[in-house]
């Protein structure tokens, strides 16, 4: 397991079992991911185009002595930034939570690894989830889909 800020890359770790039938679960992961690879999701107006940012030099202060880093939970954070995310749950769900736990780990922020929900259903997908730990990501948080699991 990598420590820290920097760690560049993962171990090899073993990968997720075929499965013979995905789970309604995991259809819907696999769905919201390739319907932003295969679909145009742009919203149909960019708000940003609206916005028009003033520029005021500040060649008085020195960016090394800027310090953004926060304390969350516990947890030195080099920004008080969170990679939100939904993937894991899925087979490829866990080259993507790979490739954002790494940079979450070189950037020093906080990652998001998904619902849980589909490893309860199915534990074989747990490693989509659990890559993370191969990497030195300062905070992972991960939810359950809790309302869902209730009849």
């Amino acid at each position: 397991m990598h420590s820290g800020a920097g760690a560049s890359s993962a171990p090899e770790s073993s990968e997720v079992p075929e499965m013979a039938e995905p789970s309604k679960t995991e259809q819907r992961k696999a769905e919201h991911v390739n319907i932003i690879l295969q679909e145009n999701v742009s919203a149909e107006y960019n708000y940003w185009n609206d916005v028009r940012l003033v520029h005021t030099a500040l060649p008085e202060i020195d960016l090394d002595d800027v310090d953004v880093s926060v304390k969350f939970f516990g947890k030195r954070l080099e920004a008080p930034l969170i990679i939100s995310s939904m993937t894991g749950g899925f087979g490829m769900g866990k080259e993507i939570n790979a490739n954002l736990a790494k940079a979450a780990s070189e950037v020093g922020v906080a990652m998001g690894v998904g619902s849980q929900r589909a490893a309860l259903e199915k534990p074989e997908l747990e490693p989509t989830y659990a890559v993370v730990k191969d990497y030195g990501v300062p905070l992972v948080f991960a939810n359950l889909g809790a309302p869902q699991l209730v009849p």
